[in-house]
């Protein structure tokens, strides 16, 4: 599984910027703010957690302004 946005640039601290994008509307978070227990969301987030112990900055993205932050923090 491959997230939606790969940034191959490196900053300070990761190798790339690796993004799973998510809509609003399908938020792979919970109210509680918990991670939904749905097997895609999961298999997505063993993903991130993967590449994140390799030395990449990978997270879900919830709707543009949040990708946007995301990136926007990545290159500060």
């Amino acid at each position: 599984k491959i997230p939606d946005m790969i940034i191959l640039s490196p900053n300070k601290k990761y190798h790339g910027l690796k993004i799973e994008i998510k809509k609003i509307e399908k938020s792979p978070y919970l109210k509680d703010g918990s991670l939904s227990k749905v097997k895609h969301v999961q298999e997505q987030n063993k993903t991130l957690e993967i590449l994140s112990k390799i030395g990449y900055k990978a997270v879900f993205g919830v709707g543009f302004d949040n990708c946007k932050q995301i990136i926007d923090e990545y290159f500060k």
